[in-house]
């Protein structure tokens, strides 16, 4: 998992979700651990795609579950 991208994106989601970034582990499941709505994680990946200059596919957004899948999502979208 790169280290650059997690930091960044737990700071995203704390910010969304009202708590410290230091709250959020990649194995946060979105809807269990984090409460976190469809509505919320649209807002998280627009917010990620904006930050770190990539584009997510819809269909594989749709597939995110956990902190950790969107860092993946990330990688792949090509963010280096």
């Amino acid at each position: 998992m790169n280290k650059e991208i997690f930091p960044k994106l737990s700071k995203i989601v704390a910010n969304q979700i009202g708590v410290t970034p230091q709250e959020i582990s990649p194995n946060d499941d979105f809807k269990d651990d984090l409460n976190v709505s469809d509505l919320e994680l649209a807002d998280i990946i627009s917010q990620a795609e904006d930050t770190f200059g990539i584009e997510i596919d819809t269909k594989d957004a749709k597939g995110i579950q956990t902190v950790g899948d969107l860092v993946i999502l990330i990688e792949e979208a090509g963010y280096i």
